[in-house]
């Protein structure tokens, strides 16, 4: 099914960056698997296909394109990973210290007409030997009118 995704980041200054995109949602038996297209660049140049897996307990998005990455959100859970840019490879560490999930309107079991699903997640992300960057992502899948 189509559905909208609303995405907010906020970093520890309260920065905030949105993104409203469509998405096409699978319901599955553990998980809503959510596939779209993410402009990664402002030019909108490069881009990566995502698939966002949002789980009760845990989240992952996996990006493919000009910029390939493979990321794990779970309260308490610090996952080392990289990120592929066209200029080259990072190492990246992700530290979830919350991950918050809530479905309105329905469960992993079936979703109504009218439905919501809300994810928070406070997180540190590490890029190679850096200082943290304290993030708070939020994110909201709703059915389209």
């Amino acid at each position: 099914m189509k559905v909208k995704l609303e995405i907010e980041s906020i970093d520890a200054d309260g920065q905030s960056s949105k993104i409203t995109t469509m998405a096409v949602m699978e319901l599955r038996q553990y998980d809503f698997r959510l596939i779209y297209i993410e402009k990664v660049s402002d030019d909108g140049k490069l881009k990566a296909n995502v698939e966002l897996i949002i789980a009760p307990h845990g989240m992952r998005i996996i990006r493919k394109g000009d910029l390939c990455s493979d990321f794990f959100y779970e309260e308490n859970l610090k996952h080392n990973t990289t990120y592929q840019t066209p200029y080259g490879e990072m190492p990246i560490t992700v530290e979830t210290s919350s991950y918050d999930y809530s479905v309105c309107g329905g469960s992993l079991a079936g979703l109504s007409e009218v439905f919501e699903i809300n994810v928070d997640i406070k997180y540190a992300l590490y890029v190679a030997s850096e200082d943290s960057l304290l993030m708070n992502v939020k994110m909201k899948v709703t059915n389209i009118d």
